[in-house]
């Protein structure tokens, strides 16, 4: 390719060789790259790389996987359009479909519920506790996050795992679980004021089965909010058109749509 100094210049050339990326995943991809020691300045419409680049040959594709990545690629690109989240939180589009970035997945997660919905959030995770709370003095949620590929099913030994939370947060027995993960909790939190939900990429099959099964055995309400839903309330609370301490509303045993 021709050195350009012109954005525009960039994208066009990117097109004509096949790049229909948005120019939003472009410019992240910049910003990447010098995360990365790649020193490439923007200046407006202008930018400069200002290191020399050795030549290097692009490894073959698996078509199936590229396609994939377009597909992330151009849901990342949408969500950048319209909404006010950083890239950081966009990544969760990705991340949430990777199993081997699982822990990511909760960081992340823990991170957004505290830095942009604005509530109190406490990564846990490890044996015996789960993944994450959130919470404020007014009530409390139990959070178990999934990364799955083809989205999270039902699975009956994870939804007694969950039920072991709610149980251990109710009794708050240390013989019980020595752990004690449930001390994070604002101790003025009413007991009735605890809730469940999972997050993950997405639910699949028979994943209601699970939130009325786990619902039914703790008497606790709960929900399951999948990646996008989490962003978009993020982004809704961000422009004031959703209240995050109305959370427990949407604890009715279901997935959870925050925007349609």
């Amino acid at each position: 390719m021709q050195e350009t100094k012109s954005f525009n210049v960039l994208i066009d050339k990117l097109r004509q060789i096949g790049f229909q990326d948005d120019m939003k995943i472009i410019e992240n991809d910049i910003k990447g790259l010098n995360t990365f020691g790649i020193r490439i300045d923007i200046d407006g419409d202008k930018l400069e790389l200002k290191d020399l680049l050795v030549d290097f040959t692009i490894p073959a594709l698996n078509l199936t996987q590229e396609l994939k990545d377009l597909e992330t690629e151009r849901r990342k690109a949408e969500f950048m359009n319209k909404t006010d989240l950083s890239a950081k939180y966009i990544e969760l589009l990705e991340i949430a479909y990777d199993g081997k970035r699982n822990r990511d997945f909760e960081i992340v997660t823990a991170e957004l519920f505290k830095k942009v919905y604005g509530l109190q959030s406490i990564l846990l995770g490890g044996g015996r506790k789960p993944d994450a709370i959130v919470f404020t003095d007014k009530f409390g949620f139990i959070i178990d996050t999934k990364a799955y590929g083809e989205g999270y099913s039902k699975s009956i030994s994870q939804a007694d795992e969950m039920i072991r939370y709610i149980e251990d947060n109710k009794r708050r027995d240390i013989n019980r679980n020595p752990t004690e993960w449930w001390i994070d909790f604002d101790p003025i939190i009413p007991q009735n004021q605890f809730y469940f939900m999972w997050v993950s990429s997405k639910f699949v099959g028979r994943f209601q089965e699970q939130l009325d099964y786990t619902a039914s055995q703790t008497s606790t309400n709960g929900g399951a909010l999948n990646v996008e839903q989490l962003l978009l309330g993020a982004d809704a609370v961000l422009k004031g058109i959703l209240d995050a301490n109305t959370l427990p509303l949407y604890m009715k045993n279901k997935e959870i749509e925050f925007i349609s």
